[in-house]
């Protein structure tokens, strides 16, 4: 990386953390999913509400967050929203959980709510004009309500209406109301083996990948990403309107820029975030100039010392027999690194049980490290790649499924800090790639496919090693391979 470059990307990540949007009092947000309904229990909801808090509260929103909320819950959560809501801020309600429409109203239901006639609904739900008031009262300026509730009505046997999800809403200004399905039509929840429902998993993917994109354009990718993913069964929808521009972070910066120069999506920056980011872009460097640059910005920064060990002059190595520091190329003895054991290009991880390999498809290991320049798959071309692969004598290699795929994430800051305490991205100052370098060399930090299908057709899940961010992409992208095996 030359000097030039690395000052270009500093200064983006500068920008990137003064890039705000124009309310800059503060950003407020009350996040509730509902799961627990005695009627028709729901998989997703809370399970999107905690990740869509993680994802605000790392975008610099203060969140109020509740699950499983009765009637009194909702109501309480809403009073402290509005209290707390104030001038110049930034108002977000997300809602996960079954909702429906009686004589053109809108119901966001609790969990044991009672209610067995539709005439009930008024007196036993909520009603999102209630949460809409509490915005317009607070004068604010600019609120976001997102609503994943149009899920299939949980008492239609009962009711007569037959009034399928929501109703259109009368927007107050200067708010923007998001439905995971347009007005009148359902939305999906998914199946077990997701995490998250259709419209909020993709939703959060745009706002952790693209929180610099206006939100009318990042909902606009969403849409289109539910159309495909759905087969066109569902619709998203937005009304009202915004006065201002809104982004979640660094509203301005160009979505174009070559991925090189492109913005790291991360909070806003302080001076040791900037410094780690300037150490992290020259630390692999071969350009003495790198490290200058590095010490006359920092000279008694974290990594002096490590920087003027790289301007030093290397003493040649004896030429007597010294003991290796690096494992040879062959060997018969498992080498021990943290909860690693590892030989020529295998590691057996001691926790799980499975044999990896060490370096990714296309890599080759030399003894020393993984050489040469890894190869990217689509993912039915990723399944297909242990047909006829022989390693080390094992004919057994596979793709790993995601549960697999994800143990391998290493956060350096300790946040996750288990071995097994992964699914969520790393937090804190963590270095990449977010995974164990000396036990996995060369690994590069975009993403890594699991064989596992996500809960809709066309998508697969992965890994990926700048965050240790567990999601899906479509099967028609491009990503890297490290295959597993069972340990013996």
């Amino acid at each position: 990386m030359t000097l030039k470059h690395l000052l270009t990307r500093l200064l983006l990540l500068l920008l990137l953390s003064l890039a705000q949007p124009c309310f800059a009092a503060g950003k407020l947000a009350l996040v509730i999913g509902n799961s627990t309904y005695a009627e028709a229990p729901l998989l997703n909801p809370v399970n999107d509400a905690r990740d869509m808090a993680k994802a605000l509260r790392g975008l610099g929103f203060e969140v109020i967050i509740r699950e499983n909320q009765s009637q009194e819950g909702m109501n309480e959560a809403a009073r402290e929203f509005g209290d707390r809501l104030g001038e110049g801020m930034v108002g977000l309600f997300y809602y996960a959980g079954h909702g429906m429409q009686v004589k053109g109203k809108n119901y966001l239901i609790p969990v044991q709510s009672g209610i067995k006639r539709e005439d009930e609904v008024p007196f036993r739900a909520f009603d999102v004009n209630q949460l809409l008031a509490k915005m317009e009262s607070a004068h604010n300026g600019l609120n976001l309500v997102v609503l994943d509730a149009c899920r299939n009505n949980p008492f239609e046997r009962s009711f007569r209406s037959g009034e399928e999800g929501l109703a259109p809403m009368d927007a107050p200004t200067g708010t923007l109301i998001a439905y995971a399905a347009k007005p009148g039509t359902k939305s999906k929840d998914s199946d077990a083996s997701g995490n998250n429902g259709l419209y909020t998993g993709t939703l959060l993917k745009y706002i952790n990948t693209m929180p610099y994109l206006k939100i009318e354009e990042l909902l606009k990718k969403v849409r289109l990403d539910v159309k495909k993913a759905s087969g066109e069964q569902q619709a998203t929808w937005e009304e009202g309107g915004l006065e201002n521009d809104f982004c979640f972070s660094g509203c301005g910066l160009s979505p174009n820029l070559p991925p090189a120069l492109a913005p790291i999506p991360v909070p806003a920056l302080d001076n040791t975030r900037i410094e780690l980011e300037f150490w992290n872009s020259v630390k692999d460097s071969d350009n003495p100039a790198d490290f200058q640059a590095y010490l006359q910005q920092y000279p008694s920064g974290k990594f002096a010392a490590l920087a003027k060990n790289r301007l030093t002059p290397v003493t040649p190595a004896p030429t007597t027999p010294s003991t290796p520091q690096t494992l040879p190329t062959v060997s018969d003895e498992w080498k021990s690194i943290d909860r690693y054991q590892v030989k020529e290009g295998l590691v057996k991880d001691t926790k799980t049980g499975l044999m990896w390999l060490r370096c990714s498809l296309g890599q080759t290991w030399d003894g020393v490290s993984c050489q040469g320049e890894a190869k990217r798959y689509a993912w039915d071309d990723a399944i297909k790649t242990p047909e006829g692969f022989n390693y080390s004598g094992y004919s057994d290699w596979r793709l790993p499924a995601i549960n697999e795929l994800k143990t391998l994430v290493y956060c350096s800051s300790g946040k996750p800090k288990l071995w097994n305490d992964t699914g969520n991205d790393c937090d804190g100052d963590f270095a990449r790639p977010t995974i164990n370098s000396l036990a996995f060399p060369q690994t590069n930090s975009t993403f890594y496919w699991s064989s596992s299908p996500a809960y809709f057709s066309g998508y697969g899940w992965y890994v990926a090693f700048i965050n240790g961010f567990v999601n899906w992409n479509p099967r028609g992208n491009s990503g890297y391979v490290r295959l597993v095996r069972s340990g013996q």
